[in-house]
């Protein structure tokens, strides 16, 4: 995300501004705001969308690999 889209993103999400006290706080046309925020949260979205999907990913692959190792200990089980 471009720091133009950055800028009003974090004033109307973090900062609780309405977009055009965004836009006057940042010498942009409202129209301008509202469309740099609607591509600013797109791009936010799809961000926490790859990032959940890599955290699914990883899990699984951890889970993976502890079974892994659980299974291929070299030790009998008492129940063998």
């Amino acid at each position: 995300m471009d720091d133009t889209k950055r800028a009003i993103f974090v004033l109307v999400e973090l900062e609780q501004m309405t977009v055009r006290e965004a836009a006057e706080a940042l010498g942009i046309n409202f129209n301008t705001a509202y469309s740099r925020l609607r591509v600013a949260r797109a791009a936010f979205e799809a961000a926490v969308a790859e990032h959940a999907k890599l955290d699914v990913r990883n899990a699984t692959e951890h889970s993976q690999d502890s079974h892994e190792e659980g299974t291929n200990t070299g030790r009998r089980s008492r129940f063998s």
